[in-house]
């Protein structure tokens, strides 16, 4: 049963995470979970391991509210569609945890004339967060939290997106994480109710950083692990961050403490270019 009663005057928050099935985004609703006063709303594509996700975040919490949807994030209509879903079973929503990404397994890893970067780090985020902005609004908390990366791109014009198929599978995902970034930066010169947090996590031991070394620098994972944090460590850190409360801010943190931005973010032209870009692809909002 959905409960779309809880609101912002409510002990209980509501929190929305995609990327919630594994990584950062598990570790961190594993500690919501066993902080007991929050309500998760996952979002992930599959099934099972969001239910092997719950049971194991109901070990630390027997009474834990939550709900989930499935959605792919490589398609948009389905996106769409969901966020559309959430927004009607929960007109508010305390925090929108923007976790999900994935960095392409290859050159021209595309999805049409997309690469699949830019449709699961940028657009489809962008769908969800304008869907429920409106929840936001509604909320005393009004706080989106998004996980961005060190290798978010510092320069970049339009036309890099016309190369895209040359570029290797990092500077690809870096640019994809500073349009996602962008779009927070658009949207707070607008409008400073909204409390935006950006997570750099550093380098993060999973398997997708894994996955992201050639096969011939594999032998070196270990030493990768010596310089990199455990999911759970950041997932503390990200939760000292939430804590905080809202500022009616956008900010960067680094181990849960305030940096400063890249001077791509100052740039409203391109800000706006690279909301055009997407309205062209995803529709007006």
């Amino acid at each position: 049963m959905v409960d779309n009663l809880t609101s912002s005057n409510s002990q209980i928050k509501k929190i929305l995470i995609t990327g919630a099935t594994n990584g950062i985004g598990k570790e961190v609703a594993r500690l919501l979970a066993e902080k007991k006063t929050y309500h998760l709303i996952i979002v992930a594509r599959n099934e099972q391991l969001i239910k092997d996700s719950i049971d194991e975040f109901r070990l630390v919490n027997d009474k834990l509210k939550v709900d989930y949807y499935l959605a792919d994030f490589l398609k948009l209509d389905e996106v769409k569609k969901v966020s559309k879903k959430i927004l009607k079973d929960h007109p508010v929503i305390d925090y929108l945890f923007q976790n999900a990404a994935m960095v392409p397994s290859k050159k021209a890893d595309n999805q049409g004339d997309l690469n699949k970067a830019i449709i699961v780090n940028f657009l489809s985020p962008l769908i969800l967060f304008e869907t429920l902005l409106s929840a936001l609004y509604k909320s005393n908390e009004k706080t989106v939290i998004h996980t961005t990366s060190m290798s978010a791109a510092t320069s970049f014009e339009m036309s890099d997106l016309e190369k895209m198929d040359t570029y290797g599978r990092i500077k690809a995902y870096g640019i994809t994480k500073m349009m996602s970034n962008m779009s927070y930066y658009y949207y707070y010169s607008k409008d400073h109710s909204i409390t935006y947090k950006l997570i750099d996590p550093f380098i993060v031991y999973t398997n997708t950083t894994k996955g992201m070394m050639p096969e011939w620098a594999k032998w070196a994972s270990p030493l990768i692990k010596l310089i990199s944090y455990e999911p759970k460590t950041i997932a503390k850190q990200i939760l000292k961050t939430i804590e905080l409360g809202k500022n009616n801010n956008i900010t960067l943190y680094k181990n849960a403490k305030e940096h400063r931005h890249a001077d791509i973010y100052k740039n409203v032209k391109l800000q706006k270019e690279i909301m055009q870009y997407a309205y062209q692809i995803i529709g007006d909002k």
